[in-house]
């Protein structure tokens, strides 16, 4: 239940949902507060700009004589500690989150970018990386299967699992087997289950680890990387888009923290006036 939970909040909090903050200009430039921010919003100046109109601290219920200088540094201080926390998260967010999602965090403008026949060396790269990603999350000699993890939910999987099977297919399944070869003459076997549906974990396996032995299948299930170039984008985006879950959750706290700061004077002088002047 807790896993599950987690992988839940990775969900919500995928690069693509926090780069709509991150990527913005003016929420960049809280990167610079808690160096400069205390200078200019701790300025005489700055404190007597934003000090209420004396007739609209009355509104609110507060004593001119006695309550406008704390409820002034009283806004200050969250102004200054939210922008702080926005900040911090601004500042992790451009050095963690993967360049092809600052560039576009939508999947689909990401993978409409990609040329139908890609490069090879970088389709073939793509699909490697996804390769690693996956068997990193999931492989295991001991265990069929590891449990689903925030940084690698089920819907990857099945995107994965789709992307091998269309490859697979593509091959037409007509490899040149040495017959002299115990290990290459197991190729068929290996690859179909008991029930003859392909194994697709052990030929995402073989295409990953690829020994020479088993060549024959494996070069040219690589050499299709280029016509599968859209696909692979697509399930690498996915795959980075759910990267570094620690470091989102902890800019996603900073967000939220931030961002709820800076919300309480706003919130407060709207109770303020809703009790004071409304009810």
């Amino acid at each position: 239940m807790f896993n599950k939970s987690l992988v839940f909040i990775s969900r919500c909090f995928v690069w693509s949902v926090l780069s709509n903050i991150g990527k913005s200009k003016i929420i960049k430039l809280t990167i610079f507060v808690p160096i400069i921010g205390m200078y200019l919003l701790f300025n005489d100046r700055v404190i007597d700009f934003l000090k209420f109109d004396s007739t609209f601290m009355k509104n609110l219920g507060l004593n001119v004589d006695s309550d406008v200088n704390g409820f002034t540094f009283s806004n200050i201080y969250f102004v200054y500690f939210g922008l702080c926390f926005v900040g911090v998260g601004s500042f992790l967010f451009n050095i963690f989150c993967p360049d092809e999602i600052k560039s576009t965090s939508y999947i689909m403008d990401y993978v409409s970018k990609v040329e139908f026949s890609e490069n090879t060396v970088v389709a073939k790269s793509n699909l490697q990386f996804i390769l690693d990603r996956y068997f990193e999350n999931y492989y295991n000699d001991e265990d069929d299967r590891i449990k689903e993890k925030p940084e690698y939910p089920y819907l990857i999987e099945v995107d994965f699992y789709n992307l091998i099977h269309e490859m697979f297919n593509e091959t037409g399944h007509d490899w040149d087997i040495s017959e002299n070869s115990d290990d290459a003459s197991s190729l068929g076997s290996s690859i179909y289950l008991a029930t003859g549906y392909p194994n697709l974990r052990e030929i995402a396996r073989m295409v990953w680890s690829s020994p020479k032995v088993i060549w024959v299948f494996t070069v040219p299930f690589k050499d299709l990387a280029p016509k599968f170039a859209k696909d692979i984008s697509y399930v690498m985006f996915k795959n980075l888009n759910h990267s570094y879950f620690i470091i989102r959750m902890v800019i996603s706290f900073f967000y939220i923290i931030g961002f709820s700061l800076l919300l309480k004077p706003t919130l407060e002088t709207f109770c303020r006036l809703l009790w004071y002047k409304v009810l």
